[in-house]
């Protein structure tokens, strides 16, 4: 079990990059890109290597958030703001920009150190790819989506049931029930091609 509940998720989706066992080892930068051979132990090499910058980057992740916390308290006490202002979403939003920008760079790391092998194979056709990720959605994740959209329409107050708002979230629920739909159908064509 990881630090937090994503963490064995996002080194499953890291390690799913590496393909085969043993000596038959590829890696691939996405599904479209044709794969290069590794090694086992450079494969070893880079999962653990992603789950300590992984660890490093939630450290710091907190660190970072309880500073700014911490800056904002004691700017907002010394100038007696009273009411939230825009700086607290100016926090939020340079913390989640540089975590993103981190996982990122980590997750590019492979792709920067085997760029220079030469391919063993051919990409994946477009079909096989949308195949494989299609393989990846589960029917309770696509089952779950409706209930999503359930939970949109919830209303907060009565003034919220018919107003503008009420247009826009019943709006955000159909669009999503519809994408569900589509995908349901698609994966549901896929796995009945496959038999």
């Amino acid at each position: 079990m990881g630090i937090y509940s994503g963490e064995d998720r996002l080194i499953d989706a890291f390690a799913a990059r590496f393909e085969g066992e043993g000596r038959d080892v590829v890696f691939r930068a996405n599904l479209k890109a044709a794969p290069v051979r590794v090694t086992q132990a450079e494969r070893d090499e880079e999962i653990a290597r992603y789950r300590r910058a992984m660890r490093w980057m939630m450290l710091a992740c907190v660190v970072s958030a309880l500073g700014a916390i911490s800056a904002l308290v004691t700017v907002n006490i010394a100038y007696d703001v009273e009411e939230q202002s825009w700086e607290i979403w100016a926090v939020v939003l340079a913390l989640t920009a540089g975590l993103l920008a981190a996982t990122w760079y980590n997750h590019r790391a492979p792709d920067r150190r085997f760029a220079d092998r030469l391919p063993i194979a051919a990409g994946l056709r477009q079909d096989e790819v949308r195949r494989r990720k299609f393989g990846q959605i589960s029917w309770s994740n696509l089952a779950m989506a409706p209930l999503g959209a359930l939970v949109m329409l919830i209303p907060r107050n009565n003034e919220e049931l018919w107003g503008n708002w009420w247009n826009i979230k019943l709006g955000a629920a159909t669009l999503l029930m519809a994408a569900v739909a589509v995908q349901a159908y698609r994966k549901w064509r896929f796995e009945r091609e496959d038999r």
